[in-house]
């Protein structure tokens, strides 16, 4: 990470935040071991697979690299060279994430024991934690989080939400110093009347379905195992037990579904069988066992609301406040 040290990447007013504070803050919170945790699976994952005299299919290798630079606008060589150069990386190291990307998505049910059989040592870690922060958006997240912290201090300060503390030129303590000012900020942006509001404009996005369901990795293994369901009278865990293949449960939001498949969801009684349908790589059966309208008096629905007032509130400040120096 040396290369980025020291390097601006946003001001509020007079206050610049380098790279410095960004990981910094990220560390205080303890979100930047999520990332080395990521990291350190998709290295172990690569020893396997090295061990293993396995390869990764060529195609699929390029097809996640288009993806990749799809998705961030990077249409033409010369875009995709200049986000490299600056980000000081280069494309073995960019194409070295892709991989340990596509492993862990294929060991996905497996990293834990991984890990365990292939230890990643710290200087692994360090020679590819700069590819894997950048790369992955850990790096854009957590200077936005800052952003965030930063922009809503200020808004505190100016309406007196919180104790004045005294300025402090220690990096970790200015960092302490906008959590505060972001606690405060979130209690003061948040009541029953916006609360209200938020669940009124996404009553219809924040229908939760309380779903169990089994994700095939192809689809004609989910339709016979739908028929199984719907002409025999299995449960939906039965046919994941039969397949081998994990049982999984999860509330689904409606805003979280793809538009072409929303009716299927909303058309769903309690206890129906949804699918086959084409989802998150795969192919997949859901049973519907609940559909709740959302309302305040719902824990999750309050929180939901709660969060996307204090988002909205959040993003209005930094639209304001921030002047970002570099292109995340």
């Amino acid at each position: 990470m040396d290369a980025l040290l020291g390097r601006l990447v946003f001001c509020v007013g007079s206050e610049e935040y380098r790279w410095d504070d960004v990981i910094l803050a990220a560390k205080l919170r303890g979100d930047w071991a999520k990332l080395e945790k990521e990291l350190r699976e998709g290295l172990a994952c690569v020893t396997r697979m090295h061990e293993a005299e396995e390869e990764i299919d060529a195609e699929e290798l390029e097809s996640a690299a288009n993806d990749f630079r799809y998705e961030r606008d990077l249409v033409t060589a010369e875009e995709a060279d200049a986000w490299l150069k600056q980000w000081d990386l280069s494309a073995e190291a960019w194409m070295d994430y892709i991989h340990r990307c596509l492993l862990r998505r294929k060991w996905a049910d497996e990293l834990a024991e991984i890990v365990g059989r292939f230890p990643v040592t710290k200087g692994e870690i360090q020679n590819c934690l700069r590819a894997e922060a950048v790369c992955s958006g850990y790096l854009a997240r957590f200077a936005q989080a800052l952003a965030a912290r930063a922009s809503a201090f200020e808004k505190a300060r100016e309406e007196g939400w919180m104790r004045e503390a005294a300025q402090s030129a220690k990096r970790i303590k200015r960092i302490h110093r906008l959590e505060a000012g972001y606690r405060s900020f979130r209690d003061h942006v948040v009541d029953s009347q916006g609360l209200k509001d938020q669940v009124g404009w996404r009553r219809l996005d924040w229908i939760r379905f309380d779903c169990r369901y089994v994700l095939f990795p192809d689809e004609q293994m989910a339709r016979e195992a739908a028929l199984c369901v719907r002409e025999d009278g299995m449960q939906l865990d039965e046919v994941a037990a039969n397949a081998k293949i994990g049982l999984h449960e999860a509330p689904i939001y409606l805003e979280e579904i793809d538009p072409s498949l929303r009716d299927r969801f909303l058309s769903a009684g309690k206890g129906a069988l949804v699918g086959p349908l084409d989802w998150d790589k795969g192919f997949a059966l859901f049973v519907v066992e609940d559909k709740i309208l959302p309302a305040l008096e719902d824990p999750a629905t309050r929180q939901r609301a709660e969060e996307s007032l204090i988002q909205n509130a959040i993003n209005r400040e930094i639209a304001n406040r921030v002047k970002w120096h570099v292109r995340l």
